[in-house]
């Protein structure tokens, strides 16, 4: 080694500026704790681990310089630039290329990367379906208040991966070219991605059709509030694609303006409610907008023009429908809002909302629609709904579609194919609980809703599946579970949705989830030294009484983990009971979430046990993933398991038991990976 590192390595230490004249060899990373300049022009063979706090490196044109050979992946090793805590550190004007990946940055708080790049790190576009791989450009870990600014890392596997980032700015980059994402958020909210060109994000072979989920811009996770305005994600496999890979949803998003064309499937792909969507160009792809599971979307002002034609990508035709400009099919379609929006020249509908039906029973209507405004024109069709009920349409414009519209299995229509006023649109207030009792009486009111054409407001609630005119409506529901209430207010000019989702309880005798985390305990399955950790809380978010259990394993061992309560000295007889219920919600942050039949519970006595499975029509299910009512991915889902078994649960009996001596009750879960998860439980009880 030579004589110059040691003395380079202690310059290196001191927290002041220091300029590096020389280039150094290849050897162990570079420690920084001290401002850094470099000279132009110098290349440095070696990374840099970075910590400290108000620390500046100025590369001024400079490059660090991994081992990665260009075409052969498996070169390309290590971190070019790693921050390890620390706050406001600034790194400017830095090249740095050849690694597995450029800059890692974990815990790092008011952290600005600006004028660099870091392209030509690891790149690999003929990998399989490979969603877990961390390589690239940069990946950022648990930062607060980080700023991206002009940063360059083009030709990458991931230019950009942010995980559990908030409060992050990402301006003016160029993530493009990348064979995986162009940027990834996982776990990552209140994110600002503005004016960035995070196009030809897209990872294909030659005949391929589904780009392995290749896109542009990858959200995903318990994502939320992140705004995306006027970026470049166009010719990707998908342009933006919101994802649920462990059953965990992003909502409240913002995207304004992106330009999402081009796609070789989906120039927008969403399959996670609550997110608007205003501006955005998704023109030229298989589908424009496929939202698929996406309840709660605000769509307007948006382009879906060319979208499935012969003459350009036309992928993964949607049986009966072909391609079309703005789809909402294979998921639930609640309380959708879709608002001057122009859908031409699309090879199928403009828009179609069709309610989801398949072979196992899974059956969610779309409900809850307002289609207004928007422009329809020389599309195969303008309009498709199909299964559903309670909608309003309003002075949508159809010009030169080449067919009629498609309407199949939908009740309560409200449709004025005429023109309307000029004039403000109506404002629909729907004000009413969003909990309650069986048997208690509630009121919906919409005495707020607002009317500006002076014509006076016609007001329609739809109550679950009753039908009601009038300003106010009072319910008493008769079964525990979700309740859908929606009102529509309609005038001259217009029209207006608003809703509420009632979680409705039984009011029965809750058995360890009001006010007993104390009682509960755990068994880890593959736990042999007992390190696994699981903590149990009264959580106050609850639908029945006080509080719900919650449920939070801290620390995973493996395999499965079951929650315990347990009542020796006071069996419990529920031989005259019918079944066990009670409410769940869980956050589960491992990127497979659960595997294999989710939750198993079981009733048990010291000499044996009643266990209860989820099944399918294919077998064993995970019902957390497949929830009988597709809302429940926001939140709580009810659930009844007949003490007999049936009902979706296979009872099975091992030793000794009845049902008039029950000691104790678990409920197990099974976690892919090692993350450690919440499983919420509520309103435990026998009925």
């Amino acid at each position: 080694m030579s004589r110059f590192v040691p003395i380079l390595v202690l310059l290196l230490t001191i927290p002041w500026r220091v300029v590096v004249a020389q280039e150094t060899p290849e050897s162990e990373p570079v420690q920084v704790t001290g401002d850094l300049t470099l000279e132009p022009g110098q290349v440095l063979r070696r990374g840099l681990v970075v910590r400290g706090h108000g620390l500046v490196i100025d590369g001024r044109g400079a490059t660090i310089q991994g081992p990665g050979e260009a075409g052969r992946p498996g070169t390309f090793l290590g971190v070019g630039i790693r921050i390890e805590g620390g706050s406001a550190i600034t790194i400017r004007n830095l090249r740095v290329e050849g690694f597995a990946l450029g800059l890692s940055a974990e815990a790092t708080e008011a952290l600005l990367v600006e004028d660099c790049d870091l392209g030509g790190n690891q790149d690999d576009p003929e990998a399989g379906w490979n969603d877990e791989r961390v390589a690239g450009g940069l990946r950022l870990e648990a930062l607060r208040g980080a700023t991206l600014r002009r940063v360059r890392a083009r030709r990458c596997w991931n230019g950009l991966d942010l995980h559990d980032c908030r409060e992050c700015l990402i301006e003016d980059c160029d993530f493009s070219h990348c064979s995986n994402n162009g940027a990834r958020l996982r776990l990552s909210s209140e994110n600002l991605l503005r004016h960035n060109d995070l196009s030809h994000g897209i990872r294909l072979r030659p005949g391929e059709a589904h780009a392995r989920d290749s896109c542009c811009l990858m959200i995903e996770s318990g994502s939320d509030r992140n705004l995306v305005v006027g970026n470049d994600l166009s010719h990707g496999g998908d342009g933006l694609f919101v994802r649920i890979s462990s059953g965990w949803i992003s909502t409240g998003n913002r995207f304004v303006d992106n330009d999402c064309s081009h796609a070789h499937n989906h120039g927008v792909e969403c399959w996670s409610p609550g997110n608007t969507f205003l501006r955005n160009r998704a023109n030229h792809c298989s589908y424009g907008f496929w939202m698929g599971g996406s309840d709660g979307t605000v769509m307007i002002g948006n382009e879906a023009g060319w979208n499935g034609r012969e003459d350009g990508p036309h992928n993964a035709p949607e049986a009966g429908i072909g391609h079309g400009g703005i789809v909402f099919v294979r998921g639930a379609a609640q309380h959708l809002r879709l608002e001057d929006n122009h859908c031409h020249d699309n090879a199928g509908p403009g828009i179609v909302v069709r309610g989801h039906r398949v072979a196992d029973a899974v059956d969610w209507p779309f409900f809850d629609l307002l289609i207004q405004g928007n422009r329809l024109e020389r599309n195969r069709w303008g309009l498709w709904l199909e299964r559903g009920a309670f909608a309003v349409l309003r002075g949508n414009r159809e010009l030169e579609n080449l067919e009629d519209d498609r309407m199949a299995e939908v009740v309560d229509v409200d449709d004025d194919r005429g023109t309307v006023a000029p004039g403000r649109r109506p404002r629909a207030r729907l004000e009413g609980p969003s909990r309650a009792t069986v048997g208690q009486k509630v009121v919906f009111d919409a005495a707020r809703s607002l009317g500006f054409s002076g014509t006076g407001l016609r007001h329609r609630w739809r109550v679950d599946d009753r039908l009601v005119e009038s300003t106010q409506v009072e319910v008493a529901f008769e079964r525990p579970g979700r309740h859908r209430v929606a009102l529509q207010v309609t005038d001259a000019v217009g029209a207006d949705t608003d809703h509420v989702d009632v979680l409705v309880g039984s009011g029965g005798a809750e058995i360890g989830t009001e006010g007993t985390a104390r009682h509960w305990s755990f068994v880890m399955g593959l736990d042999p030294d007992h390190r696994g950790e699981v903590r149990f809380v009264d959580d106050p978010d609850a639908v029945e009484g006080r509080y719900a259990l919650e449920m939070r394993v801290e620390r995973y061992m493996g395999r499965d983990v079951a929650a315990v309560v347990a009542f020796p000295e006071r069996p419990l007889d529920v031989s005259k009971r019918r079944c066990l219920s009670f409410w769940i919600r869980y956050r589960n942050p491992n990127f497979w979430g659960f595997q294999g039949p989710n939750p198993v519970l079981r009733l048990l006595t010291r000499d044996g046990y009643f266990t209860y499975v989820p099944q399918g029509p294919k077998g064993p299910r995970n019902i957390l993933w497949e929830l009988p009512d597709p809302e429940g991915r926001e939140g709580w889902t009810r659930f009844s398991i007949p003490l007999a078994g049936g009902g979706g649960f296979e009872r099975s009996r091992d030793g000794k038991i009845e049902l008039d001596f029950i000691q104790s009750i678990s409920f197990q879960f099974d976690s892919w990976g090692g993350d450690p998860f919440t499983v919420w439980i509520d309103g435990l009880c026998f009925e």
